[in-house]
């Protein structure tokens, strides 16, 4: 008889970002495999369309063309390789520069590998190819139940034309980005289960079962998800969908587990995604908030104007935009209720079951923030240190070099990975103005933040001035070990 394996598997995948000579570009992967067991990597790469050149081309219309380069290598080992020219759709319109998109499939084994993107702008003129390197993973194992990586979707339509975008009968158009916006109120995914015709009886089900979580405190959120009963197969697909149009700001996993017919977990997979959704009232919320429990509250401690007001506008470096603006528009107001409640509310969405214990722990960062980072003229949380040390936390190593004798004094920050699952993350920081204790981000490899290319030149600009915009790194001089530091942080 033979022996049946069940091996559960948690992989998180992350789209990242790609930016230099005024072009962006977002990327993300998935692994699948076939019945036959030849595992492949489909990549989803979108340029920004209002960050590309558009020329005219031959036939008179506008159109972006982007060369794009993919190198997966294992051990040193090239194991798949593609260089290509993706154009945009072509427009009449100069001023008309919408986004696009490309899919690709590489057949790899099962195991890790490095994958080395190139992205040159050929409209641009004098622009350098932008490289950026991640290492992924292709983690099937024969005689395995396993899941493939879960791809995010934008649409789908049943299709009997095989095409690059083709998956069991239907045109999958991927959604690349990793956050859904407010207007976006459905979370559409795509998945497949392979082997559960070898090592499940042929007359049982099993259930794939879907659900949100929590990223920082991986609470199930049953409200948001559903399941699937399903007969074994060779492969069975999950094209599926989660109403999310409640869901507040946050992060949060996408998970998805498969059980057998004796309810045992036998695998699973998570993906991330940030939720963008304005503050809202909730049920919660909303039962907390008369004026009794709001006063008994943790909230209904504080009284004084000045001190509410910077009890709220200390959580910027965690709460969005929209969020912040929510915050904003009360503290205007200068009603002592109306902050209260906004500082409860601002708890209770992060933490509904102990918004106190959430609220005095951030409490307790902003204090040390302050302490490490604050000056006469700003608070801490205000300050660019400040801001990420309350939203990543802290850093796994900090490099401080206050006296290269070229360069400005610096801090390098690294983190083996973010709250969001970024990986090796690095931020450096400068003073300027060699006078005050407040250093400004001049440059960061974590997605959403500042990105420039030319950080190095700013850095020793103090001793290295240079009218060259091109110029990406400074001369080598003495005692500087900017460069070497950053990409290689002790």
């Amino acid at each position: 008889m033979k022996r049946m394996m069940f091996l559960l598997i948690t992989v998180q995948l992350w789209t990242f970002s790609v930016h230099g000579n005024g072009l962006s570009a977002l990327l993300t992967y998935c692994a699948f495999n076939t019945p036959d067991h030849k595992p492949y990597v489909e990549t989803y790469i979108s340029i920004l369309g209002n960050t590309a050149v558009f020329k005219k081309n031959a036939s008179g219309k506008f159109q972006a063309a982007i060369e794009i380069g993919m190198l997966f290598t294992q051990n040193g080992t090239v194991k798949g390789f593609k260089k290509y020219i993706l154009r945009s759709q072509e427009s009449t319109d100069s001023l008309y520069r919408s986004s696009f998109i490309d899919q690709q499939r590489f057949n790899l084994n099962s195991g890790e590998y490095e994958l080395e993107l190139s992205i040159l702008d050929k409209n641009a003129d004098g622009a350098k190819p932008i490289i950026k390197k991640e290492a992924i993973q292709v983690p099937f194992e024969k005689e395995e139940v396993a899941l493939s990586d879960i791809e995010f979707v934008e649409s789908y339509t049943p299709s009997t034309i095989e095409t690059s975008l083709t998956k069991s009968g239907y045109e999958v158009i991927p959604y690349i980005a990793s956050v859904y916006p407010q207007n976006m109120g459905k979370i559409c995914f795509y998945a497949e289960v392979y082997e559960t015709d070898k090592l499940l009886p042929i007359a049982s089900r099993f259930v794939m079962v879907y659900y949100v979580e929590n990223f920082d405190t991986k609470e199930k959120l049953s409200d948001f998800g559903g399941f699937l009963k399903c007969a074994p197969k060779q492969v069975n697909i999950a094209l599926s969908e989660i109403n999310i149009a409640k869901l507040p700001s946050g992060p949060y996993n996408l998970v998805v587990e498969i059980y057998g017919p004796d309810n045992k977990m036998l695998t699973s997979k998570k993906r991330f995604f940030q939720r963008v959704n304005p503050i809202k009232m909730s049920p919660i919320a909303l039962e907390k908030l008369d004026d009794d429990k709001l006063q008994s509250s943790f909230a209904g401690r504080f009284h004084n104007f000045d001190t509410l007001s910077d009890l709220l506008l200390s959580v910027r470096p965690i709460c969005s935009d929209v969020e912040f603006d929510v915050i904003e528009t009360d503290i205007q107001t200068k009603e002592i209720k109306t902050l209260q409640r906004r500082l409860l509310t601002f708890w209770l969405d992060q933490n509904p079951k102990d918004p106190q214990a959430s609220f005095e722990a951030y409490s307790e960062q902003v204090i040390a923030v302050q302490h490490s980072f604050g000056t006469r003229l700003e608070r801490g949380y205000n300050t660019d240190r400040g801001r990420i040390y309350l939203k990543y936390g802290q850093p796994s190593s900090r490099q401080i070099a206050d006296k290269e004798p070229s360069s400005y004094p610096y801090e390098i920050w690294n983190y083996y990975r973010l709250k969001d699952g970024q990986t090796n993350r690095k931020f450096i920081f400068y003073n300027s103005d060699l006078v005050t204790n407040n250093y400004h981000l001049i440059h960061s490899d974590a997605v959403g933040e500042i990105h420039d290319d030319n950080w190095n030149m700013k850095l020793n600009r103090r001793n290295t001035p240079t009218n060259d915009f091109d110029q990406t790194q400074a001369p080598d001089h003495f005692g500087g070990n900017s460069v070497d530091d950053f990409d290689h942080p002790k």
